[in-house]
């Protein structure tokens, strides 16, 4: 998976979008013995989880059930499409994985992404002969 993001890259209109603070990811593979939730779905499955954390205002708490929603943007009208979270709702859940807010409030906010991983037999790359 390639994994090369730019800020700008991080909204569908980069025109609205003004990142002035910071932006940090840690990554972890979790085994499925290391959830502890029997409603999550993938419970019987190995995982990456990806903490994706801000240090902006964070979401405020009236908002937090609504972010995921098509076309829900907390900026001025005419501005931002509602879609970007959306939309990587939809992503993460079509690959079997999940996304929700992990943490918020005056510090940042935290999202929490697990996608599902295989451990399967590494190929060996093909050699083409040319000619």
């Amino acid at each position: 998976m390639e994994c090369g993001v730019g800020k700008s890259d991080l909204t569908g209109n980069r025109t609205d979008f003004e990142f002035k603070g910071k932006l940090g990811f840690i990554t972890e593979m979790g085994k499925k013995d290391d959830q502890q939730s029997t409603n999550n779905p993938l419970q019987s499955k190995d995982f990456i989880e990806i903490l994706l954390k801000d240090n902006g205002g964070g979401i405020p708490a009236d908002k937090v059930d609504k972010i995921f929603d098509p076309f829900f943007t907390n900026k001025a009208e005419g501005k931002g499409t509602g879609l970007g979270l959306s939309i990587s709702y939809g992503i993460i859940k079509d690959h079997g994985g999940e996304i929700c807010v992990a943490d918020t409030g005056g510090e940042g906010t935290t999202f929490r992404v697990r996608l599902p991983v295989e451990f399967g037999e590494l190929r060996r790359p093909r050699v083409l002969s040319v000619g």
